[in-house]
């Protein structure tokens, strides 16, 4: 078992998505960094924009998957945004799939919309999703 720490720059919602029954993370430090975390494993993160550091969330990563099987998996389709729906509605992190020339695209969102972000996002194109997990948000203390 291993543990993933991380500080978290934004708590918007998006990474981590910690709605409608999963928590999942599609695009953030874990992803960026090919953590090479599996099934078994923690990821916590820690928000900072007080003095000191705390507990946002934490998460059991029950499942690894590539961009493409969670944006087709019928279990992940609410995470997909929908821009006119509610705020937890276009938080959705479910934005990359390839298209018929097998290049990455992103649907509509209104984070990482921009193109070092994808090239970020994409390089290692996995989704931690966890169903055991805490997210604190503006609770955390």
């Amino acid at each position: 078992m291993k543990i993933c720490t991380y500080t978290v720059k934004t708590d918007k919602g998006f990474a981590p998505n910690p709605f409608y029954r999963y928590c999942t993370l599609a695009a953030c430090t874990p992803n960026h960094i090919n953590a090479r975390l599996n099934s078994g494993d923690y990821i916590v993160g820690f928000f900072t924009d007080r003095d000191e550091p705390f507990l946002l969330y934490w998460m059991n990563i029950d499942e690894v998957l590539d961009f493409v099987t969670y944006f087709n998996d019928s279990r992940f389709q609410r995470k997909k945004p929908n821009l006119k729906g509610s705020w937890i509605s276009r938080c959705g992190d479910n934005i990359y799939y390839k298209n018929e020339r097998d290049k990455w695209k992103q649907i509509s969102t209104v984070y990482h919309d921009d193109a070092k972000s994808r090239e970020k996002d994409t390089r290692h194109a996995i989704v931690y999703v966890g169903r055991y997990f805490s997210y604190f948000g503006e609770n955390s203390y």
